[in-house]
């Protein structure tokens, strides 16, 4: 190893850095000359141990190295240790670990400094009376030494420390506690001129949202105008897409529009609600301004099943079937319900789309049930034992009561009915039990019948003993004779 020093020579110094204090020209170059002699030290040592190899015979030369010293390491080192110089310590073999003791280091000459005069670095500017008179704002510790305790802290302690407090844990839950205590004006005067930190802060706005919720509408009215311009960017924010969904519940008619106009730009709608966070501000926005999402429906018409089918966008579709003033309209949603219904097999064995064809059985008029209806005839029993599409089959069941015993009649229809194929399912046995909880007596001779000899062997598949147990208890709750 070599060790070489960079030196930079200015007004009598040297350094290898001239950020760094700088080293007397002596102590420099006494450094540099130390290190020098080191290394005419090391050079002489690999010298001297290349004639000592080249000193071996030839048919020992051609073996490596460390076959070659093996036998006469012990030697050698006793030979090296006594003619090489004192501060180069022999190499070990490869087959050996290196030794852990370290190298001795010779110390640096000590070259004594010459006393320079002391650097005076400039005084602070003076402050005025009037700034001194200003209070500073009190440090975190002030109020971790209460405890963050509400009871002990005024409101007094809170001024000029209250966006501090907002953007700490414990902080913020003070400030909220104090907010609903009657320091509201005190909160939202610091909070408004600061919410740019707070509204993407992770918990800062817990805080705005606070506001929202109990501030006067005054209050409420200067918030909006702080949100204005940014609804699309805190929509999309983990932690702004909070505020947006609190600032929407009671939100004013004009203020309203504002969200609306900002989150129906082109392309907005998708990027959204296939967003994480801005999915749950679309879901508020159908919740509370349900008259003013057009822009959704619009967004939705010819891409409902891209959206029925994705993780959060099916969340959405489910928000507009359930509103009735979204289901109301005359424009759009005629052309999703029929995107829905022309797909409602493939939608109903999807992941996340078999919760749209749920909700659209539940919320759907009459002319979604006859199409649904017609479309699912002779294919129930296949949907039946499948395992998203079972819950639909569920849901149908709960909620078209007058066609039970035309749904029931497929299921028992046949030589081997498709009900027992449905019993010793992992899916189709969660079916039958949902059928047993609500049939009628008639129903149940119906499935009893279907089954009929073949109850024993319904008892030795590991689903059909559920089945052959919920069956035991309908009976007994409808009068029925045990056999």
């Amino acid at each position: 190893t070599v060790s070489v020093l960079y030196c930079w020579e200015e007004g009598g110094y040297m350094s290898h850095d001239k950020n760094k204090h700088p080293l007397p020209a002596s102590t420099a170059l006494a450094q540099l000359r130390f290190a020098v002699q080191q290394f005419d030290a090391l050079r002489e040592a690999a010298q001297y141990y290349q004639n000592q190899y080249q000193n071996q015979s030839p048919d020992v030369r051609g073996l490596p190295y460390s076959h070659v010293l093996q036998a006469q390491h012990q030697q050698m080192v006793a030979n090296a240790m006594v003619e090489a110089p004192r501060h180069v310590t022999p190499p070990q073999p490869r087959h050996h670990p290196r030794p852990r003791t370290r190298p001795q280091w010779v110390p640096l000459p000590v070259v004594e400094r010459t006393v320079e005069e002391p650097c005076l670095l400039p005084l602070p500017p003076l402050v005025s009376t009037e700034e001194c008179s200003v209070r500073a704002p009190a440090p975190l510790d002030h109020f971790r030494s209460h405890g963050f305790d509400s009871a002990a802290i005024n409101k007094s302690d809170l001024v000029g420390n209250v966006v501090q407090l907002a953007m700490d844990q414990d902080g913020s839950r003070l400030v909220q506690k104090k907010l609903q205590n009657g320091c509201i004006d005190v909160i939202f005067a610091e909070v408004v001129k600061a919410a740019d930190k707070l509204l993407h802060h992770m918990y800062g706005n817990y805080v705005l949202q606070m506001l929202f919720q109990n501030g006067t509408r005054e209050m409420r009215n200067e918030l909006y105008e702080v949100l204005r311009g940014r609804i699309l960017d805190l929509t999309l924010n983990p932690f702004g897409c909070r505020i947006i969904q609190q600032s929407l519940i009671g939100i004013p008619e004009e203020y309203g529009e504002m969200v609306a106009s900002e989150l129906s730009q082109q392309g907005t709608v998708a990027k959204c609600v296939q967003d994480q966070n801005g999915n749950h501000v679309i879901q508020k926005c159908i919740e509370h301004i349900p008259e003013k999402v057009g822009f959704v429906l619009k967004a939705f018409a010819g891409n409902v099943c891209s959206f029925a089918t994705h993780a959060y966008g099916c969340r959405v579709l489910q928000r507009l079937l359930e509103s009735p003033v979204c289901m109301a309209d005359t424009k759009h949603i005629p052309k999703i319900i029929e995107e829905l219904l022309s797909n409602f097999i493939p939608l109903s064995m999807d992941q996340y789309g078999n919760y749209v064809t749920q909700h659209l059985v539940t919320h759907g008029d009459n002319h979604a049930k006859k199409v649904i209806l017609k479309s699912t005839k002779g294919h129930l029993w296949y949907l039946s034992v499948h395992k998203y599409a079972s819950n639909v089959v569920e849901v149908m069941w709960n909620v078209y009561r007058k066609e039970r015993d035309a749904i029931l009649q497929e299921y028992v229809t046949g030589d081997y009915p498709p009900l027992m194929t449905m019993v010793k399912d992992n899916y189709g046995n969660y079916v039958v039990q949902k059928i047993l909880e609500s049939c009628t007596p008639v129903q149940l001779q119906v499935i009893l019948c279907a089954i009929g000899e073949n109850t024993m062997k319904v008892t030795c598949v590991p689903y059909g003993k559920h089945v052959i147990e919920k069956m035991d208890k309908r009976r007994t709750a409808l009068g029925f004779k045990r056999r």
